[in-house]
């Protein structure tokens, strides 16, 4: 091996041998590292989902009063979390499963995996779609239940947007798990998958960031009228707003940024 400062011990290649024992396939180590680095970062991701899941899920219920769990809100937020929960935890199955062997990505041979994997994976993307529908569906009736107090008119034009940008990431999500599922039991993506991807993380940020700013706006208009009633003190509504805009507005800014990636 040349010893010489200028070589690159990353991209010297490793042979392996694939499945029928003869043929010789290259790996090099930068390969194997960021396949090391990305499986370990996507576990620790859904295993805080699963685990920040379960506990809005039961917060959501205990601290909810009796009379308002049959609301549709109560129930689209419950399912919404259920069916995230159950996602996140076939997730985190799918990270450590058969599909994400060492040698089953590097090969880009999965004829080792076994038919349940397959159905897992599936049942994964279906349970994020279902959780898309039943968020979409609860913003839309919050929407609903906030424009009480605009005029009609205004009420009218703010539902039919937001029924438009509902209905626009729902469709896109729909057609995403239709794609996923067939490209799971083939085990190839294609460019077509790529751009709907593309296309549903598209509408479904444009979607949540409309939505975010609808509340925050009303919240912000319910605070100007009190402060021309003369109501002067700061409080909860006040608070409110500002973490609104904080955690609702000011991250928008940066969710266009990993859909360049695809």
């Amino acid at each position: 091996m040349d010893s010489a400062p200028t070589f690159d011990v990353l991209s010297q290649p490793l042979p392996i041998l694939l499945r029928d024992g003869k043929t010789h396939a290259n790996l090099t180590l930068s390969a194997i590292e960021a396949y090391a680095w990305n499986r370990s970062n996507t576990a620790l991701v859904y295993g805080i989902e699963l685990g920040l899941t379960i506990y809005a899920l039961l917060i959501a219920y205990m601290c909810t009063r009796p009379e308002k769990r049959k609301s549709p809100i109560f129930i689209l937020n419950i399912l919404a979390l259920i069916f995230n929960t159950i996602k996140a935890g076939f997730a985190a199955h799918y990270i450590n499963g058969p599909f994400l062997e060492l040698y089953a990505i590097l090969a880009s041979d999965f004829s080792r995996v076994p038919k349940g994997e397959y159905v897992c994976s599936v049942i994964l993307v279906v349970c994020k779609f279902l959780a898309l529908l039943c968020t979409e569906g609860s913003l839309v009736v919050q929407v609903h239940a906030v424009l009480a107090t605009t005029t009609a008119r205004q009420r009218l034009w703010l539902l039919m947007a937001t029924g438009f940008f509902a209905l626009a990431a729902v469709g896109c999500g729909f057609a995403l798990t239709i794609f996923s599922a067939i490209a799971i039991m083939h085990t190839t993506v294609t460019f077509t998958e790529a751009k709907v991807t593309l296309a549903a993380g598209i509408s479904i940020m444009v979607s949540i960031v409309f939505f975010m700013i609808i509340f925050v706006w009303k919240l912000g208009f319910a605070i100007w009228q009190r402060r021309r009633l003369g109501v002067r003190t700061y409080g909860p509504m006040e608070v409110l707003f500002i973490m609104g805009c904080c955690t609702m507005i000011v991250p928008s800014k940066f969710t266009p940024f990993p859909c360049r990636r695809y």
